[in-house]
């Protein structure tokens, strides 16, 4: 009987065999991908056109089982065209070079936010001392990590803290000294609140809130809601902007600051502001420019502000944009019938670029850019790069520039015809006007001789 009731306990082997298949299977899937990877490609690439070229220091234990990212600078965003449609990089192993395909990855922060039915109870309140609550899971052990406290008061800051409990007894502390706040401008129409709580991921049933009041009233606390966020953040450049420009609009006023880069090319996508003024409201506007002369709408119907009172103390000083890769940044702040404010400083930032690639053992490679005329490659790396691991990938580095001494330069496009005598066709327009002219007055002289005269 047992050895009988042992026997199909014994089955599960099969599933050692299924899964020892997918194993092979995965690590031949990856091997083509890394064979087709390290194919040489065949795409525009001639030495002679392009301008730049950087050393890349590959690091250390390289080797053609994985890939390598090398970050992209400012000097490369300066030398290549938009969208670093022209970068290639070339293996010197041969005496041509070989291309080798790579993958342009632009990194970009992502927020997942999923909600938790919460219920309430126990809401009380102590003069002049505190507010508080407790909120129930209705699901236990779902993730949490972010409360929003729904209430109708308006012009309130407080310190809250966030506590956590299995049994509704013993309380553990999840976050202290947070802060929930409303800054409203009813004649303006204007309101800005954060009343969301963020502590670290729990799984704990019951989450108890309390608001500090201090000799405050105490809020006007209508429910609550659950989050669980998950953020992936990126990495980010830091662009040092200097003020290439002050001026004033008196008339309207308006106040310019204009912000530069140091060169054109540089992805950017938020402006962080510091000034040394407080207690201030503005609506503000920003533009970009190459040349600092003809300017692109980036943001408008934004604002900033800063308050340091004894009701609310903050302030909002950064402001997003559409990616842009503009030299000159100008921001118009609205002064109404204010004082313009404190001169303002900028520093701008821009998501991180990277180039992923596979080198092969022994190789050296370069960096090439420079030549406007150069489309985008197209590799079979775009689309086998899910399949591959790449995070966290060894970093490369990329030597100083330097310029390619067989770069020639394209000839230089022969104009149209119209482009080297632009005075040919307003000079053509005005004598085939005059000959049509004439023409008509003659075909209406021999028309009226030829008509009967009116009755008398």
């Amino acid at each position: 009987m047992n050895r009988a009731a042992a026997s199909p306990k014994q089955k599960p082997r099969p599933k050692k065999k299924r899964m020892s298949r997918l194993s092979r299977i995965t690590l031949l899937v990856t091997a083509v991908a890394l064979a087709l990877i390290a194919a040489p490609v065949a795409a525009d690439y001639a030495k002679s056109d392009w301008q730049y070229f950087k050393a890349i220091e590959l690091p250390l234990g390289a080797d053609r089982d994985g890939l390598v990212e090398v970050p992209i600078d400012a000097q490369t965003f300066e030398g290549s065209s938009r969208g670093l449609a022209d970068v290639r990089i070339v293996a010197s192993s041969s005496g041509a070079g070989d291309e080798t395909q790579y993958k342009l990855v632009i990194e970009r922060a992502e927020r997942r936010r999923s909600a938790v039915s919460l219920n309430m109870r126990d809401l009380g309140s102590v003069q002049r001392s505190h507010t508080q609550f407790v909120l129930t899971l209705s699901q236990p052990g779902n993730l949490h990590n972010e409360v929003e406290i729904l209430t109708s008061s308006r012009n309130f800051q407080r310190r809250v803290t966030v506590e956590s409990s299995t049994d509704g007894t013993t309380w553990a502390m999840l976050k202290d000294n947070a802060e929930i706040y409303d800054f409203t401008i009813a004649d303006r129409s204007v309101t800005t609140r954060d009343n969301h709580v963020r502590y670290p991921v729990s799984t704990a049933p019951q989450i108890r809130i309390t608001i500090i009041d201090e000799n405050e009233p105490p809020l006007d606390v209508q429910g609550a809601t659950g989050f669980f966020i998950d953020d992936i953040g990126v990495r980010e450049i830091e662009w040092p902007a200097t003020v290439s420009n002050r001026a004033l609009d008196s008339e309207r006023g308006i106040s310019h600051t204009v912000f530069d880069l140091g060169g054109h090319g540089r992805p950017a996508n938020r402006l962080d502001l510091q000034t040394n003024q407080i207690n201030f409201y503005r609506d503000v506007n920003l533009a970009g420019s190459d040349d600092g002369t003809w300017w692109i709408s980036l943001r408008t119907s934004a604002n900033i502000y800063a308050s340091d009172t004894p009701r609310f103390r903050g302030n909002a000083l950064s402001l997003g944009f559409a990616d842009s890769a503009f030299r000159f940044y100008r921001l118009s702040v609205f002064n109404a019938d204010n004082p313009p404010l404190d001169p303002l400083l900028g520093t701008v930032y821009g998501p991180a670029h990277n180039l992923i690639f596979q080198p092969h053992p022994g190789a050296r490679y370069r960096l090439y850019y420079g030549n406007p005329l150069a489309r985008t490659p197209s590799y079979e790396l775009e689309h086998l790069l899910p399949y591959l691991v790449t995070e966290n990938l060894p970093r490369a580095q990329m030597g100083t520039q330097s310029a390619n001494p067989s770069y020639s330069r394209p000839p230089t496009p022969t104009k149209p015809f119209t482009e080297r005598y632009p005075w040919l066709l307003p000079l053509t327009l005005t004598v085939g006007g005059l000959i049509i002219g004439f023409l008509l007055t003659r075909l209406w002289v021999e028309v009226k001789q030829k008509l009967p005269p009116p009755p008398a």
